[in-house]
């Protein structure tokens, strides 16, 4: 998988605000926003040869209250691209934000 066809099936399920790492400092982004990024690439190598490299992707879903609604349509997307993905729910004090991160494995 490609970050731009990740980018292209969360903005298809209508996520609008949506950036790569982070947004332009100083610009306040509405909730829900979603941030994506690659955040490791693993190899599996045997006798001093790569035989399969992946890339660890990760999506952070921020909204100002929880939203189950918001969750279950990046979750769709997920499915429907049989993207297997670990959720953890997170509150950003400084923020006031509530941070759901999918972290996407195998891709």
């Amino acid at each position: 998988m490609m970050l731009t066809e990740l980018a292209s099936a969360i903005k298809k399920a209508g996520f609008n605000n949506l950036a790569y790492r982070r947004f332009l400092p100083g610009k306040r982004v509405p909730t829900p926003f979603v941030v994506y990024y690659e955040d490791e690439t693993q190899a599996i190598y045997a006798d001093n040869t790569c035989y399969f490299a992946y890339a660890g992707i990760t999506v952070e879903l921020y909204t100002d209250k929880k939203m189950p609604v918001e969750e279950e349509k990046l979750e769709a997307v997920f499915r429907q691209h049989q993207w297997a993905f670990v959720k953890t729910e997170l509150f950003v004090e400084s923020e006031q934000l509530i941070l759901i991160k999918y972290e996407l494995e195998g891709l």
